[in-house]
This record gives structure tokens, C-alpha cells and sequence, in this order.
């Protein structure tokens, strides 16, 4: 699963990698993945992307708190995964591989995860809101599985957690098809390869938390 994360840079270097370490609150259990983080023009954030193992899914899962340090970031978020949100994943997950015949061990070719936009809006905003779903007063998350493609193009989308709303769920993945251009996932020989990334889209209607 890929991790992305934001911080406020304070090294003003313009590119980072390496081994971080990610520390799942309070079980104490870490894991040791390959980072790498880039500072996008005009911006004072760096963006972190690493992966998190999956299996086993308890100390995700069950973790309050994830204490990530890679590079020049030491920081603490909230994971907010549940063990249903898990389920739906994986099993999402599971079934893209098997209707597309890969073999289930892209992550251990992974020297660099796929990197998608510095600002999510460029490719969802709310100008892109489902008339339908607009007029019912409908809203939600949606949680996606992408199949992005050594051209960085999104080659299949699939909803892991659903929305509630058939409309803002295919809106998202209609979207991703179309606009998403990902920098692809480096394989362990430096060359793009194919890889699974999570996208998250919170529909709110302009108003509703005011």
C-alpha cells in the first residue's frame, strides 16, 4: 500500500530517498521500506511517498498512530484504516490481479512507488461534481484502487471503498482514466514498471461544513 504524506520542508533540498522508518502506534511494530520525497515548485511541502506492507494487516489496522522518519521528515499521522476498509481493499486488490493475471508480487519489484499530483485537485475538483449526486445532495469518499502503467497513464480503476453513491464512485475512476498521469513506479533496475496506487476523493458539496 502506498503511503503519501506532506510536511513542511525545512531542508530545501529538492529531492530525498532512502530506507524510512515507520513506527505503528501502540503496538510498537515497525517496518523499514524505501522512501523518496520531492519538493514541487513553488511549494514549502515536501512530499513523502514510501509503502507500507499490508500483510499482516494487524498493526495497521489497529494502529492510532503511524511516527514515519524519512530524510529530513519525522512526523506522526493519523492512518485511519479500518479493518472493513482493509477487507474491501485487499479484496479489490485481489480481484484486479486476478482478472488482469499478475502475479501479486509488484511490491517486491518496487524501488520507487508511482507519484501522482502535488495538488489532487488538478485532477478531481469541485467544478467535477456529478450533476445527479449534486441535486440529491449526496456526498462521500471514495477509495480507489488504480493500476497505474509503466507510462504513468491509469489503465484501470476500481472503487476498494465506496462512496455510497454510484455516481460520485464512477465520476472518480472516470476522471482518474482520463487524467491521471502518474511519474510510474521505478522497478529494481531503475526501469518504469506497473503498479497499484490508493487515491482517495472526498466529495463535499460547497457549503455543507459551514
Amino acid at each position: 500500500m502506498t503511503l503519501t504524506l506532506a510536511a513542511v520542508d525545512n531542508a530545501h533540498r529538492a529531492r530525498e530517498d532512502g530506507t524510512a522508518s515507520i513506527l505503528f502506534g501502540p503496538s510498537g511494530a515497525t517496518q523499514n521500506p524505501s522512501f523518496f520525497s520531492t519538493v514541487p515548485d513553488g511549494s514549502n511541502s515536501r512530499i513523502v511517498q514510501t509503502t507500507i506492507a499490508v500483510q499482516p494487516e494487524a498493526p495497521l489496522t489497529s494502529a492510532s498512530a503511524l511516527h514515519v522518519k524519512a530524510g529530513s521528515v519525522d512526523a506522526a499521522v493519523a492512518p485511519g484504516v479500518t479493518a472493513k476498509a482493509f477487507k474491501a481493499f485487499t479484496a479489490c486488490t485481489d480481484d484486479l490481479r486476478s482478472r488482469l493475471a499478475l502475479s501479486g508480487d509488484e511490491a517486491s519489484q518496487l524501488s520507487e512507488p508511482a507519484i501522482g499530483p502535488a495538488q489532487p485537485q488538478d485532477w478531481i475538483s469541485a467544478d467535477d461534481y456529478p450533476r445527479l449526486a449534486r441535486v440529491d445532495r449526496k456526498e462521500g469518499t471514495v477509495v480507489a484502487v488504480l493500476k497505474v502503467e509503466a507510462s504513468g497513464r491509469v489503465a484501470e480503476c476500481r472503487p476498494a471503498v465506496s462512496s455510497g453513491d454510484s455516481a460520485l464512485d464512477t465520476t472518480t475512476c472516470t476522471l482518474l482514466i482520463r487524467r491521471g498521469r502518474f511519474r510510474p513506479a521505478l522497478g529494481k533496475d531503475g526501469g518504469p514498471i506497473t503498479s497499484y496506487y490508493i487515491w482517495q476523493t472526498d466529495w463535499r458539496l460547497p457549503g455543507a461544513g459551514s
